[in-house]
Parts: C-alpha cells; sequence; structure tokens
C-alpha cells in the first residue's frame, strides 16, 4: 500500500466509514477511492485531492505529500499549487512567481555555513 493509500485508508476508519459510505457523502465514486487505498492509483488529480481533503477537513497539503513521496514525478509547479490550495487567478500567481524568481535569484547572506570550517 502507497503512503496515500495509508492516509486514506486510516482517515476513511477513524471516520468510521466504510468505502460505499465515504462516496456517498464525498460524491467521489468508490472505485476510484478503492484504487487510491490499494495504490492501483498512484497520481489522483488534483481536484479528487482537494475534495478529500476539504471532507476530511484537513490540509490539502497532506494528500499531495502523500502523493509526491513516492513519486517520480516533480513536485507541481506554483502555480499548479496555488491555484488549487488558494483559488487563486493567473494575476495573483504571477506575482508569486516574481516573488519566488526574485528570492531565489539573491545571493545569500554568509553564504553557504555548512561547509565552511569553524573558525576559533
Amino acid at each position: 500500500m502507497t503512503q496515500l493509500g495509508q492516509l486514506l485508508q486510516r482517515l476513511r476508519l477513524d471516520a468510521g466509514l466504510t468505502l460505499y459510505e465515504l462516496e456517498r457523502r464525498s460524491g467521489i465514486n468508490r472505485s476510484t477511492l478503492q484504487r487510491m487505498e490499494t495504490g492501483s492509483t498512484t497520481n489522483p488529480d488534483t481536484k479528487t485531492l482537494n475534495a478529500l481533503a476539504r471532507f476530511f477537513g484537513i490540509d490539502a497539503e497532506q494528500l499531495y505529500d502523500a502523493v509526491w513521496q513516492e513519486a517520480d514525478a516533480p513536485l507541481p509547479s506554483p502555480a499548479v499549487y496555488f491555484r488549487s490550495k488558494y483559488r487563486l487567478n493567473t494575476e495573483q500567481i504571477a506575482e508569486i512567481e516574481a516573488t519566488i524568481r526574485r528570492t531565489t535569484e539573491k545571493p545569500r547572506k554568509g553564504g553557504d555555513k555548512k561547509n565552511k570550517p569553524d573558525k576559533k
């Protein structure tokens, strides 16, 4: 079972739900839920992950993290993340991406102290 499958099953069982009841209450197809729990679906769409997060009252990041820890694929782009998490529009996302670029292009103050010998 994948990390996502373990997390989803734990959330479902902690809520005292069967797959049938989770389907009925969340609106997510039972076969999709079952494939996610067993690990036969390893890359569910963000709509499903967001719906599950809302249903269980958890941060979607917990589900995303469980998916991407085992995936060979890279993490989603900032645009996908912020659009999914915060429902930001294109202009807001462009502003965040510009901030990320400016931040990552700046030289770090003090350099990388991990690789420098201690001065005594």
